[in-house]
């Protein structure tokens, strides 16, 4: 009964002011597996030729309720590539510290504190619990979507729980350098992120995954 009177106050929200763009839904949904004990070997990797490159760029997300949405990243992860003969020969990870999540950036570089404290909570990132989260790949194909140039499957933890997800996702390769961009749709819920919000202003379950790495090769 609370979830039914809360649907309605949020399509009356709606109906009176006008919801917000669902960012989630212009973004591709990734395809998600059940949840893991534990990460999964890289499949297909080249271990025999093979280069560690250290990545560097923006890990963020972009969530949304029915009045607006908020961007976020993290501040503080380090990524890393190991590149075999081909892109497909390749894996790439990284891990993030939960606690340097900020928000809503403005046009002088400030952060949303309020919302950061909340982000932090037991009601979405649980960082007391759960201090860091991240992603490793398991194989990575040749895609001929529009989405990107490859397809990237692998394993992604958050509050301590790990799924296997598929996106797509740009991978760029040239003598002295390795770029690797997505935006992919997840359902936060699937990684026991439960909190709903306010009854007139309800939070959507997609939130969209915006990677952008870059790594410097060795000629």
């Amino acid at each position: 009964m609370h979830a039914f009177l809360s649907l309605l106050l949020a399509v009356g929200l709606c109906a009176l002011t006008g919801c917000a763009k669902d960012p989630s839904k212009e973004a591709p949904s990734a395809t998600v597996g059940a949840v893991k004990e534990g990460p999964s070997k890289q499949e297909g990797s080249n271990t025999t030729s093979s280069q560690s490159v250290s990545l560097d760029g923006r890990v963020g997300f972009v969530g949304s309720k029915v009045t607006a949405s908020h961007d976020g990243l993290f501040k503080d992860w380090k990524g890393t590539a190991t590149l075999g003969k081909t892109l497909e020969d390749s894996s790439v990870s990284f891990t993030v510290q939960v606690a340097s999540v900020v928000s809503d950036p403005d046009d002088r570089g400030a952060f949303s504190a309020k919302l950061d404290g909340h982000l932090k909570s037991g009601e979405f990132f649980d960082v007391a619990n759960h201090p860091t989260a991240g992603f490793t790949s398991t194989q990575i194909a040749k895609s001929g979507t529009a989405g990107g140039s490859h397809s990237i499957t692998g394993d992604l933890t958050i509050r301590g729980v790990t799924r296997s997800v598929t996106f797509p996702a740009t991978l760029e390769k040239t003598k002295t350098s390795l770029k690797a961009k997505a935006q992919f749709t997840i359902n936060r819920k699937d990684w026991g992120i439960m909190y709903a919000g306010m009854a007139d202003d309800l939070i959507r379950d997609g939130v969209v995954l915006k990677l952008d790495l870059q790594g410097t090769l060795t000629p």
